[in-house]
């Protein structure tokens, strides 16, 4: 990356291990997927709040008694939405419709690691009109880039649907708050209802339905 993170005060380490897992647990597809999206949220944020931060938080570095800033707020808005732009070239890739909620390209399976494409293949073995599961995760991001990615699963696509339930996060950075409980109530209660037909939990939830 061509752009000094740590003066936007980005935790770009925490970033790239999250990054690292969802690689490992879906495979490459979604961990760009978390990428596209998590420093997409970062951007937006910071564009609308683009002030950089007072005393030596990271924009700026000592000299002698005082600070300097490392950009002017010119600069760091300039950068950003040239970060921005980037972003905007993969939107075919990770972009979800805001009509369908669902990204914008059918998922091949080449794309998922080998626990994805196990999980689709049970889904398949034992589709029916009254099957309910539970799946779980032990990450946020692998629970919200899982259910999206299994809607577009070609295999999947005309008896799967998804949302995902994750835990509540006090130590939240702001891009990783999980669901509040009103939030994780309403999924509990599709699934309930028999209106989502599998649920992932642990720390992070998914929930499909067969239609």
């Amino acid at each position: 990356m061509f752009f000094p993170w740590a003066e936007m005060e980005i935790p770009w380490s925490n970033i790239r291990t999250r990054y690292l897992a969802t690689f490992d647990n879906l495979g490459p597809y979604s961990a760009e997927l978390f990428l596209y999206h998590d420093i997409k949220r970062r951007i937006s944020h910071l564009l609308g709040d683009p002030q950089p931060p007072q005393g030596n938080g990271g924009n700026e570095v000592p000299v002698g008694d005082q600070t300097q800033p490392l950009l002017s707020l010119q600069e760091l808005q300039h950068t950003l939405r040239e970060i921005e732009a980037i972003l905007s070239d993969f939107s075919l890739f990770f972009e979800i419709d805001p009509a369908t909620t669902k990204l914008p390209l059918p998922i091949d399976l080449e794309w998922c690691s080998p626990k994805v494409q196990t999980l689709v293949d049970i889904l398949v073995e034992y589709r029916s009109s009254t099957f309910q599961g539970i799946v779980f995760v032990d990450q946020r991001q692998v629970a919200s880039c899982l259910a999206q990615v299994l809607t577009n699963i070609p295999q999947l696509q005309d008896f799967i649907l998804c949302t995902e339930l994750v835990g509540q996060n006090p130590m939240s950075d702001g891009f990783s708050q999980g669901m509040g409980l009103k939030d994780q109530n309403d999924v509990v209660k599709l699934f309930r209802n028999r209106e989502i037909n599998i649920r992932q939990s642990l720390i992070c939830s998914y929930y499909f339905k067969l239609i």
